[in-house]
């Protein structure tokens, strides 16, 4: 599986945030119904996640969008993104309904100060 999404992307700190990935193989989306997603981010991938649907409790979600289309979408709140300034790493992946996983897509996250309150 492959992932159609943003490598990178400028959010502001502070703000409610959604991200839409589309899951392919061979360049084609395919239906993701049923599957399940994660999504970690953290400074360094040794550091501790800064969002993350795997924390307890998650910081971030990742739901299905447009399921038959391949997106899933993955999100957090403004409280959740309210201290994240500067740039951070993100790994998305999905878990088929054999229990298969697969590691989609890598990419990083700047996060900048809101100017305007």
């Amino acid at each position: 599986m492959e992932l159609a999404g943003p490598a990178s992307g400028v959010f502001f700190a502070g703000n409610d945030n959604t991200v839409t990935f589309t899951v392919t193989v061979d360049g084609a989306a395919i239906d993701v119904s049923g599957m399940t997603f994660r999504f970690v981010m953290a400074r360094t991938p040794a550091a501790t996640a800064v969002l993350s649907t795997e924390d307890s409790p998650a910081t971030a979600t990742a739901a299905e969008g447009e399921a038959e289309d391949g997106e899933f979408d993955v999100s957090w709140t403004d409280t959740d993104s309210a201290a994240l300034i500067g740039t951070y790493q993100y790994q998305a992946q999905v878990e088929d309904l054999s229990g298969n996983k697969s590691n989609v897509l890598h990419g990083y996250f700047t996060f900048k100060e809101n100017m305007i309150p």
